[in-house]
């Protein structure tokens, strides 16, 4: 107990110079440009025909999510947010027709795009917000086969992610904000440029090019960490 007491102590000293810091913090008015890193880590919660196989996961983000907005009238932003990401995994590929399934390495890549529009009203050292947010992805993947770098299968996904969201931002110091939201997502993906290549069975051939150019929609519910930072 009189550890804990000790612990909570320190921590509680070291936040005065980050309250003093957060007491000047920037007016959100005019002017004001607003970075952010985003999704550093996030609980993520599936639904819809689109993630019919998708299992609710929390994970620290595997790419970058990078935001730029502009305050155009006092609390009102305007801008757009930039997304990487790669990540690679192991899986079995089914055949889709059969009980067989193929050990298969995918590889992904996923660059995002798209334009933003937020509300911030600052108490003090916080900042509430609420935005809306249209994000096009175009995700590029690939299935080898098991240990080799041959492709059985090579496709580009067109994402159209529709969001809204509501946040709140705490000033650590005069510029700099952690922040936690929560978004609703609304999103379509249409399978096109597919290739599937001499070593992958027929079924998975006929899978792949029947379901070319389909539009399939699917939800999103994300609670979300990151950081602001605020210059006027």
């Amino acid at each position: 107990m009189k550890k804990l007491f000790i612990i909570l102590s320190l921590f509680i000293i070291t936040l005065y110079p980050l309250k003093s810091f957060a007491e000047e913090a920037p007016i959100i008015n005019f002017g004001t440009i607003i970075l952010g890193l985003g999704d550093l880590a996030s609980f993520n919660n599936y639904s819809g025909e689109l993630f019919e196989n998708y299992k609710n996961d929390f994970n620290f983000n595997q790419g970058l999510s990078l935001d730029a907005q502009f305050i155009v009238f006092k609390g009102f932003a305007v801008g757009g947010t930039l997304n990487f990401k790669y990540f690679e995994y192991e899986t079995l590929l089914p055949s889709f027709f059969t009980a067989t399934t193929y050990q298969s390495t995918a590889k992904n890549f996923i660059i995002g795009v798209g334009p933003s529009l937020f509300y911030y009203y600052q108490l003090k050292d916080l900042i509430p917000f609420l935005g809306f947010q249209f994000l096009y992805s175009l995700k590029n993947v690939k299935f080898l086969e098991n240990g080799t770098e041959s492709e059985m299968v090579k496709y580009n996904l067109n994402l159209y992610t529709y969001s809204a969201i509501i946040g709140l931002s705490y000033m650590l110091t005069k510029y700099l904000a952690f922040y936690c939201s929560y978004s609703y997502n609304r999103q379509m993906s249409k399978m096109t440029n597919v290739k599937v290549y001499g070593s992958a069975p027929d079924e998975m051939f006929f899978y792949f090019h029947d379901n070319k150019d389909k539009e399939i929609w699917g939800d999103i519910n994300s609670l979300n960490i990151g950081v602001k930072i605020f210059i006027n």
